[in-house]
């Protein structure tokens, strides 16, 4: 989870155009502190206890890093743990980008897992809702609209 601590190192901020927060989670202090800086906080709440993670808290995530990627600005995304749905995100966003699944260093692909587990749809209906994503650029222009 990203700390407060975490937004005083210019290590980690240095650069940083906006956060996206996928943990179920709101912090206050973290947006408020964010909100004085003047960068960006977009929150998607993800679950992990649910058959459904949240397909439109994926679709928000991915539209918005979309956004900011293409403009090539930086992007932190963050969860509680950063070993699921941060993950997630990061490898559908992979899987827009690439149309392959990432392997992680462990043996892992949590979109992989969470499919087969049931938190997702099943592997080919997740894969046609990236490539829909893909398609529509709507929400893009309504985050360019309102810089």
């Amino acid at each position: 989870m990203l700390a407060l601590s975490d937004l005083q190192n210019k290590w980690i901020m240095e650069g940083v155009s906006c956060i996206v927060n996928v943990s179920s989670d709101f912090n206050e202090e973290i947006y408020t502190l964010l909100v004085q800086k003047a960068i960006p906080y977009f929150w998607f709440p993800m679950s992990e206890t649910n058959d459904n993670m949240g397909l439109h808290s994926i679709y928000g995530a991915l539209k918005v890093l979309q956004t900011y990627i293409e403009q090539k600005k930086s992007v932190i995304i963050h969860c509680f743990g950063g070993n699921n749905r941060s993950r997630v995100v990061y490898e559908s966003l992979y899987y827009l980008n690439f149309k392959s699944w990432p392997v992680d260093v462990d043996g892992t692909c949590k979109v992989l897992q969470n499919c087969s587990e049931g938190h997702l749809p099943n592997i080919e209906e997740y894969e046609q809702f990236l490539e829909n994503i893909s398609k529509h650029k709507l929400l893009n222009d309504c985050l360019i609209a309102i810089k």
